[in-house]
C-alpha cells in the first residue's frame, strides 16, 4: 500500500485512504476513522476539513461500550460502511455536504444528545444563509437532501445501538415550481441565434430544445459522440 504523507495510503482498488484519530476507547487505545478520495490532495483537504471540527475535548456523552462519541465519530462509521453501496459520484456528494455544511454545525456535538429543534436549527439557517457566498439561503431540495444525510446517520446510530431513537427530520415543504415554456416565436428567435456559427456548446442547446433532455444528459451523449471533443 503506496504511502503519501502522515496517515495517507493508496489502497489496492486505487482510492487514497486518510486516518485520523478520532477518540480514546475505555481501554485507553485510540481509535481511528478514515477518510477517502481519488486523489491524495482530495483527501489532505478532507483531512482538513475533519481537524477543523475536531475538538480537543471530547464530550462526555458515552455508547454502552464506555467511549464517548461525536456526530463526527458516527458519520465516519457511517460513510466506512456507505461507501460500499453507493456509487463513487455519490459517495462523494456525501463527504462534500458532510464536510462544507453538516460536520461544521454538528461535528463535536453528542450524537445522544441531538434533538428535533436542533435539526430544525440548521436547516432554518441553511434556508436562511446557507449559501457558500453568503448571499441568501440554499434552496429547499438542497436542504432536504442535507437532512436525509442526516436521518441515515441517526437511523445508522439507532441501528448500531448508539442512540436508543432516531429522530423525526423536519422536512421542508417541497414548492412546486412553475416551468416556463418558450412560445413559438422564442424557440425560432433562439433557433436563428443557436445555428448562427454552430459550436459544440451550441449543439447542446439545441439538442435540449428539440428533445426535451437536462442539460446533464446532452452532455454525456455529445462526449460519446467521438465528433465533439468537450
Amino acid at each position: 500500500m503506496p504511502k503519501s504523507g502522515k496517515n495517507i495510503y493508496k489502497r489496492k482498488d486505487g482510492r487514497w485512504e486518510g486516518r485520523y484519530a478520532k477518540h480514546r476507547n475505555s481501554e485507553g487505545k485510540t481509535v481511528y476513522g478514515s477518510v477517502y478520495g481519488k486523489t491524495c490532495n482530495e483527501v489532505k483537504q478532507r483531512l482538513a476539513a475533519v481537524a477543523t471540527t475536531e475538538s480537543t475535548n471530547k464530550p462526555n456523552a458515552t455508547t454502552p461500550n464506555g467511549y464517548s462519541l461525536t456526530f463526527i465519530d458516527v458519520s465516519s462509521q457511517w460513510l466506512t460502511v456507505i461507501c460500499l453501496k453507493v456509487k463513487p459520484s455519490t459517495y462523494a456528494g456525501y463527504t462534500s455536504t458532510l464536510n462544507f455544511h453538516i460536520l461544521p454545525y454538528f461535528g463535536n456535538r453528542e450524537i445522544q444528545k441531538l434533538t428535533a429543534i436542533d435539526i430544525s436549527s440548521f436547516a432554518k439557517e441553511k434556508l436562511e444563509k446557507g449559501r457558500a457566498d453568503g448571499k441568501g439561503g440554499l434552496s429547499p431540495k438542497t436542504v432536504r437532501d442535507m437532512l436525509s444525510i442526516i436521518k441515515s446517520i441517526m437511523d445508522f446510530a439507532s441501528a448500531e445501538k448508539i442512540i436508543e431513537n432516531p429522530i423525526a427530520m423536519p422536512y421542508p415543504k417541497h414548492q412546486q415550481q412553475t416551468i416556463r415554456v418558450l412560445s413559438r416565436q422564442e424557440q425560432s428567435a433562439l433557433e436563428a441565434i443557436i445555428t448562427t456559427d454552430m459550436t459544440v456548446h451550441k449543439m447542446g442547446i439545441l439538442l435540449c430544445l428539440y428533445t426535451g433532455i437536462r442539460i446533464g444528459e446532452a452532455y454525456v451523449k455529445l462526449r460519446l459522440n467521438k465528433k465533439f471533443i468537450l
